[in-house]
């Protein structure tokens, strides 16, 4: 019996010690962080890929302003809306991928070497015709073409 308690007693101890550590592991986390200016306008501090353990700490903060963010957005509605039309697809469907995309800044290059406002790869706009990624016309077009 006393064999019994014994083997019961380190099998708790070792259940105990699995559960804190799963318990303290690194977790990762997604914070986004709203403030209001005086301006009106609205600000979005985002953290992306934090780690809990400070010894793994990798931040990507993202600072966007609303009013900023919708006067880029209103400087490609009209071609947005021409390559819905031509394509047949929802406009707000192409504004959420150019916004999650490349915030509406037709410069933007990714780290894997995606292009412009839709994010096109090279292979990927030329093969739509997109001669020129950067240009938010070609960009638009060949992004909606893709899409289709």
């Amino acid at each position: 019996m006393d064999a019994e308690n014994h083997f019961w007693n380190w099998a708790m101890r070792i259940i105990y010690l699995y559960t804190l550590v799963i318990l303290l592991w690194p977790t990762a986390a997604n914070a986004t962080v709203i403030e209001y200016n005086g301006d009106g306008s609205v600000t979005m501090h985002k953290a992306r890929d934090y780690l809990a353990d400070h010894r793994h700490l990798q931040m990507a903060p993202i600072v966007t302003k609303a009013s900023s963010l919708q006067m880029r957005r209103d400087r490609f509605h009209k071609a947005i809306n021409s390559a819905a039309s031509r394509y047949d697809i929802d406009p707000d469907l192409l504004h959420a991928i150019i916004e999650t995309e490349s915030a509406y800044r037709p410069e933007s290059v990714s780290n894997k070497g995606a292009q412009g406002l839709m994010q096109l790869m090279p292979r990927t706009a030329e093969a739509f015709g997109v001669k020129n990624a950067f240009d938010p016309e070609e960009n638009i077009q060949g992004g909606t073409r893709y899409l289709r």
